[in-house]
């Protein structure tokens, strides 16, 4: 303390602020410090309480006018009132600090079943609609998929938010898949529990699936493997055919670590037809 108060340097490191973040309070009405006989700014022991309130009520992410409006006239009942706004506030960070946790939780649940699935092993799934959001393209090589991923989640930045253990995927060209070119794709996709504002819906259906681990190259060996299993049991595809990334660049640089999931979709079976009576 020198003079008559602390000068901003000692406040400053007091509070473990800026200066610069003193001064943003001072011309924004919060702090008058008084001035020395050099000019230097002198704040009071009225002042570091008041930059006590001020910085409680700024971790709570309060507008600096609201802050103003209390700090220009304060009483028991304006007080009274403001730890009232200040309970709500709380209330309402930890309720996003919880769904925060669950959808932490889920993100790890779902990495950690996509790296202990079992791999290169063939499974029949039922799957229901699933709701996405969806960016098409006309055939995005693979080295795209990134860039088209990236674009689409600028999009809908706002609704992405909302999802649960998102899951990035991309979508064979067809045509490109009967001639037998298994890296050119239509569309880029992003499911999650609840994308209910997708623009997109994946059939429901039975869908032919493996897994595999390391370089996306790998489809180059493994789609062909699965779609002739489709044949051996005796079903036919039909679009889509999915690549989906379980583990991948956003989870680990280590590419042996990838995981990656093909979703075939199967043809209904034909209804067996009933025998006709002897005549």
């Amino acid at each position: 303390m020198k003079g008559k108060g602390y000068q901003i340097r000692e406040v400053a490191r007091l509070f473990g602020l800026h200066p610069d973040t003193l001064r943003y309070y001072e011309e924004q009405g919060l702090l008058r410090p008084q001035r020395g006989e050099n000019g230097y700014r002198l704040y009071s022991i009225q002042d570091i309480c008041d930059l006590s309130v001020i910085r409680e009520l700024r971790q709570l992410e309060m507008p600096v006018e609201e802050i103003r409006q209390y700090m220009t006239r304060r009483t028991v009942l304006g007080t009274l009132e403001m730890l009232r706004r200040e309970q709500s506030l709380i209330d309402l960070q930890m309720a996003q600090l919880r769904q925060l946790r669950r959808e932490v939780g889920k993100r790890a649940d779902a990495l950690e079943e996509g790296a202990r699935a079992p791999l290169n092993q063939l499974e029949i799934k039922r799957l229901p609609p699933r709701r996405c959001y969806c960016l098409k393209g006309k055939r995005i090589k693979e080295w795209e998929i990134d860039l088209h991923l990236q674009r689409l989640e600028k999009e809908h930045e706002d609704l992405l938010r909302t999802i649960d253990s998102r899951l990035l995927g991309a979508v064979l060209d067809s045509k490109a898949v009967e001639q037998k070119i298994y890296d050119q794709f239509s569309a880029v996709v992003i499911l999650g529990e609840n994308a209910r504002d997708g623009n997109w819906w994946l059939p429901e259906g039975e869908y032919a699936c493996v897994r595999y681990g390391g370089s996306y190259d790998k489809t180059w060996q493994v789609l062909p493997w699965l779609l002739e299993q489709v044949e051996q049991l005796g079903r036919q595809r039909e679009d889509p055919v999915l690549e989906l990334y379980l583990v991948d660049i956003y989870d680990t640089d280590q590419e042996e670590e990838f995981r990656t999931e093909l979703q075939v979709r199967l043809k209904p079976l034909e209804p067996l037809q009933p025998l006709s009576s002897a005549p």
